[in-house]
């Protein structure tokens, strides 16, 4: 009985393995399914910033885009039309788009992007999905899309990049140029380069008009200048819009030396320790040079201490004087 039971058991962990492989293959791509439905939902949620949508047609290389923005980048996405490279490579097909970005300060990325054509019945049953589901009905800002938001885009417009825009430094303008464009057919392991293939993307940028970094000279709480007038120390603060530097002025206790706050004042002492006699130093600290340098004294020899008999005679002695000068008064 307990060796049938081990075997249904390992027969219904097989099954279970082939039902998850079976549901992996059947949303392999689902992942990134909805980029050009994320553009839409995405710019729906910014849709009180600034947009720039559009098509680019990828014909003869090397291709370039320009695009301006009037702020920071606050989302970027490019999504392409896998039914192109399905169409004139087969299923599980891919084209390789390689070339670099740079924004207007000559800053620039290089990139390496993989578009990967529809599994067999892919395309299909997100087509069906999108129908049953009514996925265009579900962005209100469809109607600004740069291309008809339907169940066929949708699907089609699958694969996504921002081509490395958010690596680099924010600017009021980037350009993207891609160089190269390798294809692997199906059944086929070697890349082939290409350079008159065609491939269609769309794209959205939202950025904040009121950020502008490339307009900043400096950087929020950036010091410079360190210098001294009189009893001061001052310097120059960035503000904190980063356009324009601030004089900040600190009063010194001690003074200022060479733009920075004296720690003390020549010839001051601290931390005295005195000898047996209470008047000479034995040790403490003393200010040179705008620093705490210790020193160290030899305290004087002390005295010899009298016999205790002495001590006592003396004592004696004096009580006696004490007390003839009060009794012949």
């Amino acid at each position: 009985m307990r060796k049938k039971n081990k075997y249904l058991l390992v027969g219904f962990g097989i099954l279970a393995v082939l039902i998850a492989i079976y549901y992996f293959q059947f949303f392999k791509g689902q992942m990134y399914r909805y980029s050009f439905a994320d553009i839409c939902y995405i710019t729906d949620a910014y849709k009180n910033y600034p947009r720039i949508t559009g098509k680019w047609d990828l014909g003869a290389l090397p291709k370039s885009l320009t695009i301006n923005v009037g702020g920071k980048i606050l989302f970027v996405e490019f999504a392409f039309d896998k039914t192109d490279v399905d169409f004139t490579l087969g299923h599980n097909s891919a084209i390789r788009l390689i070339g670099t970005t740079c924004n207007a300060e000559g800053q620039c990325v290089d990139f390496d992007f993989t578009v990967y054509a529809f599994d067999s019945g892919e395309f299909d049953r997100c087509y069906d999905s999108c129908k049953k589901y009514n996925w265009p009905g579900q962005c209100s800002m469809a109607q600004y899309m740069p291309i008809s938001y339907n169940c066929y885009n949708l699907c089609a417009y699958d694969a996504s990049t921002d081509f490395g825009i958010r690596s680099l430094k924010p600017s009021k303008s980037y350009t993207i140029t891609i160089k190269e464009i390798k294809k692997l057919r199906y059944g086929s392991s070697t890349w082939e380069t290409s350079y008159n293939y065609a491939i269609d993307a769309v794209y959205a940028v939202i950025y904040d008009p009121n950020d502008r970094p490339w307009e900043r000279i400096c950087s929020f709480g950036e010091k410079k200048n360190y210098r001294c007038e009189g009893d001061y120390k001052v310097w120059d603060e960035c503000s904190s819009d980063g356009k324009s530097w601030i004089i900040q002025k600190q009063l010194c206790q001690f003074g200022c030396l060479n733009g920075e706050c004296r720690i003390c004042r020549e010839g001051d002492v601290r931390n005295l320790k005195y000898c047996w006699d209470n008047t000479t130093i034995e040790s403490g600290e003393k200010c040179i040079n705008n620093r705490w340098v210790g020193f160290n004294n030899i305290c004087p020899p002390q005295p010899t201490p009298k016999p205790i008999w002495e001590n006592i005679i003396t004592k004696i002695i004096d009580w006696l004087r004490s007390l003839f000068s009060w009794f012949f008064k």
